[in-house]
């Protein structure tokens, strides 16, 4: 399918992620929740020079609340990662850590 999307990532961790979308194409909505679609996440962390790649499948989708008609809709996603290296999973947990910590102190 080749199309890209960005979004935001709310919550994360090493075995998947919530994510804001702006947009959604519904007739993959059945093909993404059977796993037959997967998703390519790259993943930017600020301590990182390159992006983490991960691929992940959606388990959920939730439509956001409009604040205005007319205003165009956001998605969550729940995905689950499928295919990350250790090295990647290390990544995002040192990312965690080091956010919960300057929460702490």
């Amino acid at each position: 399918m080749g199309k890209w999307h960005s979004g935001t990532i709310h919550d994360i961790s090493t075995k998947g992620a919530c994510l804001e979308i702006d947009e959604f194409e519904e007739e993959w909505k059945d093909e993404l929740i059977s796993g037959r679609i997967k998703i390519l996440l790259e993943i930017k962390l600020p301590d990182l020079k390159e992006p983490i790649l991960a691929l992940a499948k959606m388990v959920w989708l939730s439509k956001l609340w409009k604040e205005k008609e007319g205003a165009g809709g956001k998605y969550l996603m729940g995905l689950e990662v499928m295919d990350i290296t250790t090295l990647s999973q290390d990544a995002i947990r040192d990312y965690i850590l080091k956010s919960y910590a300057k929460r702490e102190g």
